[in-house]
């Protein structure tokens, strides 16, 4: 089984690279190449193919470490892990503390967490106050029940256990019935279910962690129109950071950005 992770916060990607290389580095001095090639890096930018892979090994025991940003936080199941560390409080607060710590001693498994602190003022309040990281309530999450597209995402997900009526219109209040007839399949007796488009299982289509992202897709072109040679993707960046981080001269994935298109 895996037994590590690294969770970054502050600076996620950058420190992500310095745990990456001090690893690499202390491992490779003591001779251990066995371990080194079972540690894996993890993180929202990489290709769907290339995460699912490294959670896959994961969950199958190949693995003895991960070094992760938050995006192995939610949503992801990869097993059972003996310990967490994090480096730096995390920027969702109390919960996503609790749910990064809670990577490691699934399925009733004794584990450990170990939270490291950075320079951050936040740090440096938990580090004073370590109680509140247990015994403080969790922080009131906003939601927007008058928001057209968090009902239907459930309107979708309740169509396919069950078909809906108008009578549900008590549930999900009064956009039901508009959503309904637009975005759900209605049947000879009036019963709503869920578009086609989104089955066989419409939960996919929901981000656990908030509205879904446009992306920029940094794409390998140095062996197209050679003999054997394509394109080849090497990373996925939400629009985001992609404002932020690719432009003709920055580097992304250890490659030099020629051009970028909308």
């Amino acid at each position: 089984m895996p037994h590590g992770a690294w969770n970054s916060s502050h600076s996620i990607l950058h420190y992500k690279k310095i745990l990456r290389t001090a690893l690499r580095a202390e491992l490779t001095s003591e001779g251990r190449m066995d371990i080194l090639e079972r540690v894996m890096s993890y993180r929202g930018g990489y290709t769907p193919a290339d995460r699912r892979r490294i959670e896959k090994e994961a969950f199958n025991g190949q693995l003895l470490g991960i070094i992760a940003t938050n995006a192995l936080e939610l949503g992801v199941d990869i097993g059972v892990l003996d310990a967490v560390m994090m480096y730096g409080f995390p920027r969702g607060g109390v919960a996503s503390f609790r749910q990064q710590a809670g990577r490691a001693g699934r399925r009733a498994k004794d584990s450990l967490a170990v939270f490291i602190t950075g320079d951050m003022p936040i740090d440096m309040h938990y580090t004073h106050h370590p109680e509140e990281l247990f015994d403080k309530p969790l922080e009131e999450q906003i939601v927007d029940l008058e928001s057209a597209v968090l009902i239907e995402a459930h309107l979708q997900c309740a169509g396919q256990e069950m078909p809906l009526s108008p009578e549900d219109e008590k549930y999900f209040g009064p956009l039901m019935k508009g959503i309904c007839e637009s975005r759900l399949v209605k049947d000879e007796e009036g019963w709503y279910h869920t578009n086609p488009k989104f089955l066989p299982h419409p939960a996919k289509h929901i981000a656990l962690r908030g509205s879904e992202e446009d992306e920029y897709v940094v794409v390998d072109i140095s062996k197209a129109g050679k003999p054997g040679g394509t394109p080849r993707i090497l990373e996925q960046i939400e629009t985001s950071r992609a404002l932020f981080e690719l432009y003709e001269g920055a580097v992304a994935s250890d490659t030099l950005i020629k051009r970028v298109r909308r």
